[in-house]
């Protein structure tokens, strides 16, 4: 790769590359909505990383920590992972796992968690490539 990759902290000058990676998701949200997150994921307890390549957005993770009432240490999860298209198998998920790795354990988190969509085929692939092993169902109720 010649290009310059930085991963940076997400900004809210990030929110319409965003909006584009969360409709690649399946998550419409407006930019004003993305704008709230990036603010919301700028707390204390999560964060949203992108990288550039070239000073362009081309992918973001966002994750949060927290103490589960079951065990000891925090944990660590990704609440969303997206790399466009035009740069997938490039490495680029592979080095924000990293990145996210990296700030969870200088936050005290003793592992990390990630649920998947069960539409997306490939990804389950790329976890465990990473060193990610499957413990559990997640189960959802929608409230509203």
């Amino acid at each position: 790769m010649n290009s310059h990759v930085t991963i940076r902290p997400g900004r809210q000058e990030d929110a319409r590359s965003l909006v584009d990676l969360l409709e690649q998701l399946g998550h419409p949200l407006s930019e004003s909505q993305v704008m709230a997150k990036i603010e919301l994921f700028s707390a204390h307890v999560s964060r949203v990383l992108v990288c550039e390549i070239d000073h362009k957005v081309v992918a973001f993770i966002a994750l949060h920590w927290f103490d589960k009432f079951h065990s000891l240490g925090m944990t660590g999860r990704i609440t969303a992972l997206c790399v466009t298209e035009k740069v997938r198998d490039m490495g680029i998920g592979g080095m924000l796992l990293t990145a996210a790795e990296q700030l969870l354990k200088e936050h005290n988190c003793r592992e990390i968690e990630v649920t998947t969509n069960m539409k997306r085929s490939l990804t389950p692939d790329f976890y465990r490539k990473h060193g990610y092993e499957e413990h559990s169902r997640h189960f959802v109720k929608n409230l509203v």
